[in-house]
Parts: structure tokens; C-alpha cells; sequence
């Protein structure tokens, strides 16, 4: 099954939320009505606004046009199983499985398909695994908070030259007294990860295994 040629491609690098395969990124003016991921609520709420023709405040630009875009997201959603919603308005982001119900979500409005992520053809995708092409690494880290500078760690990653890949944001990070986390490095191997983890332990937030794509 392929999607439709007008739509932006993007490769899937790991399972989202360690679950689905796909996302699929819509542009929605109403999406903030799609939040909790109650379909019946959304579906009523955009009756209610066409009806009416008073629209939420946060949405005042929003257009009839848009309302029936509303409506046949909820449709098609409806019908469908095994999915999940993640709203940041304008933005509607499906995430799913099936590579069918990427097709019936994004058909509804090519235009307003600002992307699809999928995995290449034939690959699979486990869980705690990262796909990339170019790293020669074995593990990803992603740091949690942190309430301490690591400059021991620091130092030990200049000592130990090639073991440790840093990029900025983390390397800023963990220079400074405290961080609300989110940065990621890799890890050259088994005996590398057993160190990071000695001198950084709960402040790891995961650990991803990486795998290099052909």
C-alpha cells in the first residue's frame, strides 16, 4: 500500500511512545477540540459550532471549511482502533500501526497533511530501539533532571575520547547546577553504558538500544 505522492515522507527513527510504527501530522484550527481523544465530544462541539456560527475564542479564524474538516476526521476516527491522538494546536498528530488508517486519515484533506513518518520498506521496529544510518554507536541515552553539574563525567568522556558522542544541548546541560533533562548522547558499547550509568545513575531518564540501517 502506498500513500499519495503529494504527501512529505519522513523515516521513523523509533517506535512513538515506544508503540506505533507511524504518525501522520494533520493542520487543524479546531484540533484543540480533540484533546482526551473524545471523538463523540469533538464530533458534537463542531455541530454545536456550525449550528451557532459561535466559534471558541482560541479559534476565531477558524472557518466553516474547517468545521467539516473537523467532522470528517471524527468520522473516520470513529471507525478506527489502536490509535492514539496527540493535540498541539493547529496540529492533530495520529499515531497508529496500520498503515490503512494513515491512509484514511491524511486522504481527507491532502492539503492539510503537513506530514507522514513511516519505517522503510520491510523494516521492523522494536521496542527501546533507535534507527539510524550514520552512528557506529550501540546505545542512545536520554537524561531526566538533573539538580548537580556532572564535570566528573565530563572530564572522564575528554579521557576516554571516542566512546562517548555529545551533542551541545546535553554537553550544556550537564555543566550546569540543574536541568529539566531532555538531552541525549550515545554510547559506543555494553562496558561504556556500565561507566555512564556508574556516574550519572537515576538522572537517566532511558535507554535505547541503536541500530545501524543499511
Amino acid at each position: 500500500m502506498k500513500l499519495n505522492e503529494k504527501i512529505q515522507i519522513k523515516r521513523t527513527k523509533k517506535l512513538f511512545d515506544n508503540t506505533y510504527s507511524y504518525k501522520a501530522v494533520l493542520v487543524c484550527p479546531l484540533s484543540g477540540l480533540f484533546r482526551g481523544n473524545n471523538i463523540q465530544y469533538a464530533q458534537q462541539k463542531l455541530k454545536d459550532i456550525k449550528k451557532t456560527g459561535q466559534y471558541p475564542l482560541w479559534a476565531k479564524k477558524a472557518t466553516v471549511k474547517d468545521i467539516d474538516f473537523g467532522l470528517e476526521i471524527c468520522k473516520v476516527l470513529l471507525k478506527l482502533q489502536n490509535y492514539s491522538l496527540r493535540i498541539e494546536s493547529p496540529f492533530i498528530t495520529f499515531y497508529s500501526n496500520d498503515l490503512s488508517d494513515i491512509k484514511s486519515i491524511t486522504e481527507i484533506n491532502l492539503d492539510a497533511t503537513k506530514y507522514v513518518t513511516m519505517p522503510m520498506e520491510h523494516q521492523s521496529m522494536e521496542k527501546d530501539t533507535v534507527y539510524v544510518r550514520r552512528l557506529d554507536y550501540g546505545f542512545k541515552v536520554t537524561m531526566g533532571r538533573t539538580m548537580q553539574s556532572q564535570l566528573n563525567f565530563l572530564q572522564w568522556i575528554q579521557a576516554n575520547a571516542g566512546k562517548i558522542r555529545m551533542p551541545k544541548r546535553c554537553l550544556d546541560d550537564l555543566s550546569q547546577g540543574h536541568s529539566w533533562g531532555g538531552g541525549h548522547f550515545y554510547v559506543k558499547d555494553d562496558k561504556t553504558l556500565t561507566m555512564v550509568k556508574m556516574f550519572l545513575g537515576s538522572s537517566i531518564a532511558r535507554v535505547d538500544k541503536v541500530v545501524k540501517l543499511p
